[in-house]
């Protein structure tokens, strides 16, 4: 009887011990996670023992509180991200607008008919910025709300580039030194979407004009699983181009802030070939830059007619 005694007191004694631990742990978790949920901390939870079913508890914790932590940082960024972009639009708009204000009082006293016409010229190469402006900025609101509309179909990527580069030709003839394109004639079918595309050649091809010098070329390969297209053109000296960061919304370059870029294009164009599975990167070699469009091949119905 005695024994029995003995060994009821030590079980007590041990699940007393046990459950003052697991409260002692529970108290230390809740205060850690209310420092966490008033935003002063974001230090994980140190574990104190090997229990398993402990372990699994503050892993899942630890696992919130790096989330929380993730989350706040990207929010960071995207705020300030917004924060220059809104900067960035009302240097972009105020510019041009500046610009027309000035013009319009110089038409007003003037007579002079060249200068009248030369004025309303100038006038109608702001409203024109103005117009690409409103277009980017709209289409960028787009992309990131996830509203943008797709229309897939079975397209040739090849044939949207050849009617982009028709609109251009004569306006990429006379500004760079050379034109070197090189198109595959064969139809290639993909399933996408033959305005976005359009959109992304138009956009690079404009890119090149207004940044580009000495030669432009486009180089197409076949690979097994991708279409590349790659639009190259040379840059002018010791001008600094930051390649990691030229797809951001908000990254202009000194060339760029010299002639009121927004900045956007290029964001738009990756992020719109993200929309149909297709991929952008760019490569600097001297003074030769090169955007590759990657374009999946198996995004279409092997069995359809071409």
């Amino acid at each position: 009887m005695e024994w029995l005694v003995i060994i009821l007191s030590i079980l007590m004694i041990y699940f007393a011990v046990r459950t003052f631990y697991y409260r002692a742990q529970i108290k230390s978790i809740n205060r850690h996670l209310h420092i966490v949920n008033e935003g002063n901390s974001r230090m994980e939870v140190r574990k104190s023992g090997n229990n398993r079913d402990e372990s699994e508890l503050l892993g899942e914790v630890n696992r919130l509180i790096q989330l929380i932590a993730k989350t706040e940082s990207t929010n960071k960024l995207i705020d300030n991200q917004n924060k220059t972009m809104i900067s960035s639009i009302a240097h972009d708009f105020k510019t041009p607008l500046t610009s027309m204000l000035g013009y319009v009082q110089m038409l007003q006293n003037n007579e002079h008919i060249d200068d009248r016409q030369r004025y309303l010229k100038i006038i109608e190469d702001r409203i024109k910025t103005l117009n690409l402006l409103i277009e980017n900025f709209y289409t960028m609101s787009l992309v990131a709300s996830h509203e943008y509309p797709l229309n897939l179909e079975r397209i040739n990527p090849f044939v949207v580039l050849q009617n982009q580069l028709a609109l251009y030709y004569d306006e990429l003839s006379t500004h760079f030194e050379s034109v070197i394109i090189s198109v595959p004639d064969e139809a290639h079918i993909v399933w996408s979407d033959a305005q976005v595309l359009q959109r992304v050649y138009s956009n690079l091809i404009r890119n090149a004009l207004k940044y580009g010098r000495g030669p432009f070329t486009i180089r197409t390969t076949i690979e097994t699983n991708n279409y590349l297209i790659s639009f190259e053109n040379g840059i002018p000296k010791n001008h600094n181009i930051d390649i990691e960061r030229l797809f951001e919304r908000t990254y202009r370059d000194d060339l760029a802030r010299s002639q009121s870029a927004s900045g956007l294009g290029l964001a738009i164009v990756k992020e719109l070939l993200e929309l149909v599975d297709c991929a952008l990167s760019v490569t600097l070699n001297g003074n030769i830059i090169a955007f590759r469009i990657a374009i999946p091949k198996g995004n279409h119905h092997r069995n359809d007619e071409v």
